[in-house]
């Protein structure tokens, strides 16, 4: 079977767009309207003479034969753009971009940082605070930092775990009495709590501290741990938070742990293209960061 004239760009459309699941969201990687994305694809399956995907009014998924489509084009594209990325990078380029979980980069990262700079001055270094879900191809970071409650990997990435997040409820040291360490059950009726995204993490806190809390589980609902450590230093209530953030906070007193039970909740991970490729400079910061999360 013969096709007619393929062209590059409406190959490319399709792949970003069978990747992302989304027209919208191959738009915005590959800076062109949403419009041109559906124009390209739309093109590409007239020559092909079958369609790619199911269209509904606020999604796409692929059809079968697209799904054949992207499982070849998105390693031949992914190889493209590595090799272009290293034909582009110089031997002597010392510039290192980080994405980075927000909460890691404010209570972890930032810290310590100083260090870094102080052992490699030579290395200059991008931070990005972001949660998004790690896409190489769109995004011009070298390394991704990212938590994960449940997955231990990325498409097309290799990871490298970090540390597991233990979760402890702390308050600010200002809410409690003088040499009061731990509260009581009875005291937690009188907290305001502090979420992380929604109820769950308080309500596996309470039930693995066999504790029953016959109200409801009612206080603001943050997007950000390092929000709602923020939070609780300002007095605004109790909040479950992670022990490697909170760690300087707890040595120097500003906050309190208020019961002695804690609660595992995913963990941290690097995330890169692939090891074997990174800059010199890239190997020499997670050479760094391992070490630096060995001695935590």
């Amino acid at each position: 079977m013969r096709f007619g004239k393929i062209s590059l760009a409406s190959l490319r459309s399709f792949e970003a767009a069978g990747r992302l699941a989304s027209f919208t969201a191959a738009a915005d990687e590959l800076f062109v309207s949403q419009a041109a994305i559906s124009k390209q694809v739309r093109e590409l399956e007239l020559s092909l003479g079958y369609s790619l995907f199911h269209r509904s009014h606020r999604s796409v998924t692929l059809t079968e034969k697209g799904g054949q489509l992207l499982a070849s084009l998105t390693p031949a594209f992914d190889q493209i753009d590595g090799c272009l990325l290293n034909l582009q990078r110089q031997p002597e380029d010392t510039r290192l971009t980080l994405t980075v979980e927000p909460g890691f980069a404010s209570g972890w990262l930032v810290h310590r940082l100083k260090d870094f700079r102080e052992q490699y001055p030579e290395i200059e270094v991008s931070v990005e605070s972001c949660h998004d879900l790690i896409e190489f191809r769109s995004h011009a970071a070298d390394i991704a930092i990212r938590f994960s409650a449940t997955v231990c990997s990325w498409p097309r990435t290799e990871v490298q775990h970090l540390f597991d997040v233990e979760m402890i409820p702390v308050v600010s040291s200002d809410l409690l009495k003088p040499a009061q360490t731990f509260l009581e059950i009875k005291d937690f009726e009188q907290l305001t709590l502090l979420h992380d995204e929604n109820y769950n993490l308080w309500k596996q806190w309470f039930d693995k501290a066999g504790i029953v809390v016959d109200s409801i589980i009612k206080g603001p609902i943050f997007d950000d741990s390092g929000l709602i450590l923020q939070a609780v230093l300002d007095r605004q209530g109790a909040a479950l938070v992670d022990t490697i953030q909170a760690k300087k906070y707890l040595v120097s007193g500003q906050i309190q742990q208020i019961f002695p039970v804690s609660l595992q909740h995913g963990s941290y991970w690097l995330a890169v293209r692939k090891f074997e490729t990174l800059s010199k400079a890239g190997k020499i910061f997670v050479a760094w960061l391992s070490d630096a999360v060995r001695r935590d």
